[in-house]
């Protein structure tokens, strides 16, 4: 396996190669015959699946803001009134309501996240009891807008299945200002929300396929 040394500044390859140097932001290290990196860790959205074919490329998207304090006082306010009629019944089974919607808080500020992973063959998205994968060979475009970070139903969950004419869209969000949608020749397509419209081009970039609207 070639080592490659990989600074903030420059990745240079001490080999006889004349290939350009690879600009990185941090340090990657790699651990097998494959490389992975982290959205944050490109300087641009160059493919690196083209400089190692079995390499991976993963981006996690956390709510913040709004997003992630709006559903934990909901869920606050909503263990306490539980509580608060636990201590009236007086019965133990009573407890267990409040407990349920504060571990569910507590997950939703610290373990919820979606999580988009690109290899040489396959998209994956994954989100909170949603999970697929997308073969590259299928994509048709990609397609890269401003956002909202709303959902439009009254049960925000991050997970939300739209219908279009034939189309099935799945929007996965929890929050943020831009959206990248994956359009696939199977009829279903997924959007992911995600930060900011520099995040959603560089991972349209990296699929390697058209940007379009932004």
């Amino acid at each position: 396996m070639r080592v490659f040394l990989l600074t903030r500044r420059t990745a240079t390859s001490h080999t006889r190669s004349r290939a350009p140097p690879i600009d990185w932001s941090c340090a990657v290290q790699i651990r097998s015959a494959a490389a992975e990196y982290r959205l944050g860790e490109l300087l641009t959205p160059t493919d690196p699946l083209s400089i190692d074919p079995l390499a991976t490329v993963t981006h996690v998207v956390r709510a913040s803001g709004a997003a992630r304090v709006g559903p934990v006082v909901a869920l606050g306010i909503a263990a306490a009134f539980a509580a608060m009629i636990a201590f009236a019944t007086g019965s133990p089974w009573a407890w267990l309501s409040p407990a349920a919607l504060l571990l569910v808080a507590c997950w939703w500020l610290w373990a919820a996240r979606i999580e988009i992973t690109i290899t040489n063959h396959t998209l994956r998205v994954t989100a909170p009891a949603y999970r697929r994968s997308i073969s590259r060979t299928s994509l048709t475009g990609v397609s890269v807008a401003r956002d909202d970070g709303m959902n439009p139903s009254i049960l925000n969950w991050p997970v939300v299945p739209l219908r279009s004419g034939d189309t099935t869209l799945i929007r996965v969000n929890m929050g943020g200002t831009a959206a990248v949608t994956c359009h696939t020749s199977e009829g279903s397509d997924v959007q992911v929300v995600v930060n900011d419209i520099e995040t959603a081009t560089r991972i349209a970039g990296i699929l390697g396929t058209p940007v379009q609207g932004a």
